[in-house]
Parts: structure tokens; sequence; C-alpha cells
């Protein structure tokens, strides 16, 4: 009995030897080591208008830093044109010992007018000073990739420049030319980050005129509705309150201010759906 117990005691001891093993080989049994790396490996963004600042957040490992201490930084171009960004490089980041916060970041500015391609770029820790590593094995986040898409204009409005194309019906970009159109954009609110308009009409107001060959539907059955972008993911929805016209979803491109559409219809008999797109003036 005596021994089981003493096999007890010693297995309690092993353990809490090797807790303690653990976390001298994580800080070298010094509260002022450490590592720091970013919180995760990429952003994408896509600015508004009114908008030009991006915050990449750092993770601070290190349990004591009584006077602070630099990390080093610096930025790659990969694509596009990098002279829009507001940054030198490489940079310098000072670690404010006076904030607790372990969550610290690198802050990027750019104008978002200067936006007209999609940038892409690395931030890289290249030095951390006072003995504190970068990363802490293989698998951290030393290098973050950036990449900012065009500006979203979200003063958007006016009018666009459209024409439908029906694949199923045979109507191409070849032999459209009477389907071209134009249409409006009204923003639904007002604001910096406004990203929903009514739209006057989706797929022209003659489109089922010449479809039909009938003069008498000319300016009827416009399709009219609200589209709706998703700023992340550049998703639009366009939605109605028509049960003939329901709709459809679609995307758009940011760099040359384009909506493209799928467009459903119940109107006809037919089963087939139309492709509208917006381009504006």
């Amino acid at each position: 009995m005596k021994n089981i117990f003493k096999i007890l005691i010693l297995s309690v001891i092993v353990t809490f030897t090797s807790c303690v093993s653990d976390d001298d080989s994580r800080f070298q049994s010094d509260p002022t080591s450490g590592w720091v790396e970013f919180s995760g490996a990429e952003t994408e963004l896509t600015p508004f208008a009114t908008t030009g600042s991006l915050s990449i957040p750092l993770d601070i490992n290190v349990p004591i830093y009584e006077n602070g201490f630099n990390i080093t930084y610096s930025v790659e171009p990969v694509s596009g044109d990098f002279a829009a960004i507001e940054l030198a490089a490489p940079g310098t980041l000072f670690i404010d010992p006076a904030i607790s916060n372990r969550i610290q970041s690198i802050d990027l500015g750019f104008n978002p007018a200067n936006i007209t391609e999609n940038v892409v770029f690395d931030v890289t820790i290249t030095n951390a000073d006072n003995g504190i590593g970068v990363g802490i094995d293989s698998v951290s986040n030393t290098t973050h990739r950036v990449t900012i898409f065009c500006t979203i204009n979200t003063s958007v409005t006016g009018i666009y420049d459209a024409n439908v194309v029906a694949e199923d019906l045979g109507l191409t970009n070849d032999n459209n030319a009477p389907f071209a159109f134009v249409t409006t954009l009204t923003p639904v609110e007002d604001g910096p980050e406004n990203t929903s308009w009514t739209v006057s009409t989706g797929w022209g107001p003659n489109f089922v005129a010449l479809l039909t060959g009938n003069g008498a539907f000319s300016g009827l059955f416009l399709y009219p509705g609200t589209l709706t972008l998703d700023p992340e993911t550049k998703e639009v929805v366009y939605e109605t309150d028509d049960e003939d016209l329901p709709g459809g979803e679609g995307f758009y491109d940011s760099c040359t201010d384009t909506f493209t559409i799928v467009l459903e219809q119940d109107l006809f008999t037919g089963d087939f759906t139309v492709t509208a797109t917006f381009v504006g003036q």
C-alpha cells in the first residue's frame, strides 16, 4: 500500500514538472521573452470611397515588456499599383508597455480614389528587439497577404448603359443591339456606405415588345427592382415585388463600375433567364 501511495505522489510530481518544463521551453524561463506574429494569414478589403485605412492585427505573446519593444516589418508588392498605398517600407511599430492589450496592429493608409485596380502585397515581420522572437514555429503567421480590391463608389447614381443577353433564346452580344438601353440607379439611403439602389428597369423598356414582336408592350413590364451589394463578396441581389419578374443575382466589378445580373422570369411560358449588364457612364 505504501508503494502504491509513493507511485501516486511521484506521478503527480512528474506531471507538474512536465507542465513547468513546457512553459519554460516556451518562454525560456524569462517572462520578458516570447514571440510576435500576425493574428491571421491574409486580409481582403473592398474599401468605400470615403475610407482609406486598414489594420492588420498582431498577437503579442510576451508576458512582460516593461520598457516596450520595436517590431520591424517590410512590405513587398505582389501585383497592382502599389504606389497607391501610403506606407514607407520597411516600417517600425513600437509596442507601448502602457498598453496592456495583447492585440496590437500595423496600420496602413491609402487614398481610395487611387485604387483603380486590385492591389496585392505582403507584409512580413522581419525583427523584434529585446530578444523577442518572430513566430514560434513553422506555422506561425509571420507574413500577412493583403488584397485591396477596387474602391466601391458609394455615390453610384444616375444613368447606366445597359444591355441584355439570353443565350437560351439565341440572343447574344453579337445580335442584341435593339435590346441596348439605359437604366437609372438611385441610392436607397444617403451615407458613405450605401450599398442599395432602386433600378428603373432591369431589362429595358422595350424588351417584351421586341421579344414578342408586339409594339403594344413597349414601355410595359419594365422589370424595376432594388439592387443590393455585399461589399465583402461583391455579390449583388436584385429584388422585386412582382411574382412574374422575381429578380435574380449577380456580381459587381468595382474596377469598371459594372453590374452583371442573371434575372429570372415567369412572364413568358418559355423557361429562360436574362443576363443584364449595367455599366456606369
